[in-house]
């Protein structure tokens, strides 16, 4: 793909993105294209539909995360960044999510989707079980299901109490996950 092309693709993503997490997945897609200074031809040469759409607003917006939770040197903070980080980002894009796990046409993307999703929580898991911040049993599995617990924590709340709750409630969850935490018998 030319430079120019790769630019209009990346400027389309940032402003979905954007326009998603501010007005929700209903947003008209001429609406982005128009934002992003674009027409409505490049945007669907880009992305077939809504839904493709999204899947990469989703993908950029999670290898994002990684990339930011790596650069903290501190492993504690960084596990809690990326703990509090995920929950937020399933609570924004939430309905996002569902129409695409939904979608029919979107079954192979979707299953390339969970297994990147999974590479990229492994590698915080990882960090995090390496420095002993918390158990050896803690798997992918359950930091997916730790997304989910957060996202219901988060869904409904306004913009401006999330990530105050959100910090909360991985304060309160680490001791469950940290080394040394309790285990249900």
């Amino acid at each position: 793909m030319r430079k120019d092309a790769q630019e209009r693709r990346a400027k389309l993503i940032a402003v979905a993105a954007d326009m998603f997490e501010q007005q929700g997945y209903d947003v008209p897609l001429e609406a982005i294209a128009e934002n992003a200074g674009i027409g409505r031809g490049t945007l669907y040469r880009n992305f077939r539909d809504r839904s493709m759409l999204v899947l990469e607003v989703v993908r950029s917006r999670l290898d994002a995360l990684i990339a930011q939770a790596a650069l903290i040197t501190d492993d504690h903070d960084a596990f809690r960044f990326f703990l509090v980080r995920i929950g937020l980002l399933s609570a924004i894009h939430a309905s996002g999510l569902r129409g695409l796990e939904r979608d029919p046409s979107l079954k192979q993307e979707w299953q390339e989707f969970e297994i990147r999703a999974r590479q990229l929580m492994a590698l915080p898991l990882e960090r995090a079980q390496d420095a002993g911040i918390v158990r050896d049993d803690l798997s992918v599995d359950d930091i997916g299901r730790i997304a989910q617990m957060l996202q219901a924590v988060a869904v409904d709340l306004p913009a401006e109490e999330r990530d105050s709750v959100l910090s909360r409630a991985v304060q309160l969850l680490m001791e469950g996950i940290s080394e040394g935490g309790s285990s249900a018998r």
